[in-house]
């Protein structure tokens, strides 16, 4: 009965021992996660600034062109500049982009 005590003290330890690793290696894994998920979010918010940001600065000077006067315009000739008319055209993605700029996306 004395070596069943002393089996169950030394498992005992052992098991111990092996939790503290595994908490150890999640603390570190939980590190790097939050890491990566800043990471990440820094990557999403350069890219809204350096493409969708100018996408929208674009289109917020293309918003009053009509397209359907556009297509009949001849191309131009060497030296030559065509007027155009310009109406407003209304743009979803314009929309959609100012939005997730405002809602801090």
């Amino acid at each position: 009965m004395g070596i069943a005590w002393v089996k169950a003290a030394r498992l005992g330890r052992a098991n111990r021992s092996q939790q503290e690793k595994l908490e150890d290696r999640y603390a570190a894994l939980q590190k790097r996660a939050e890491r990566e998920r800043l990471a990440q979010q820094q990557r999403r918010q350069e890219v809204y600034e350096q493409v969708l940001v100018s996408f929208r600065d674009v289109f917020a000077r293309l918003k009053n062109v009509d397209l359907a006067e556009l297509a009949s315009i001849d191309l131009p000739t060497t030296g030559h500049t065509p007027q155009v008319e310009v109406t407003q055209v209304r743009l979803g993605a314009l929309h959609t982009v100012g939005a997730r700029r405002r809602a801090g996306c």
